[in-house]
């Protein structure tokens, strides 16, 4: 059975939730993005300021098994990264999914991940619907710049690493 969770407040941690980082994302101004272990998942909440039509606050979280950390790792650098022949995805394919302690997740390549022209990468949990539309997944934008320029995927790969030794 899948661990519920309720939408985190940053500002006031309930017992049990550990603060790992906080990023600004460098390809959505007013995008903060939390980093959290509570239990055995990572949740990464994400809070945007807006300012159109009727200024305020989106918040959202994606929850995903503590153990799929180093799986993203794996999955962007092996079976995007690699020719199908080293166990990448064929040339074809821009997806994958893989359930991980009974979650279904999927990793998907896109062309405008982090706004018009940037490419990225697109984390997905196709077993948890959405904090702001339900009909919709709970899903992640890890746009190239952000991950490989300004530390997202060196976090990762850090965080994945201390969670499989066993220091968080």
């Amino acid at each position: 059975m899948i661990e519920k969770f309720s939408l985190i407040n940053p500002d006031h941690l309930t017992p049990g939730t550990r603060f790992l980082k906080k990023f600004e994302n460098p390809c959505f101004k007013g995008k903060e993005e939390f980093y959290f272990k509570k239990a055995n998942h990572l949740i990464i909440y994400i809070r945007k300021l807006v300012t159109w039509k009727k200024p305020g606050i989106i918040e959202t979280q994606i929850e995903i098994p503590a153990s799929a950390i180093q799986w993203i790792v794996d999955t962007i650098e092996i079976k995007f990264f690699k020719p199908h022949a080293q166990g990448g995805l064929p040339i074809d394919k821009f997806h994958y999914i893989e359930k991980i302690e009974g979650e279904e997740l999927m990793i998907a390549r896109g062309v405008s991940i982090g706004g018009e022209n940037i490419a990225g990468y697109k984390l997905i949990n196709l077993s948890r619907n959405s904090y702001i539309l339900t009909t919709s997944k709970q899903e992640f934008a890890m746009p190239d710049p952000f991950l490989f320029e300004h530390g997202l995927m060196d976090f990762l790969k850090d965080l994945g690493a201390k969670i499989s030794e066993g220091k968080i």
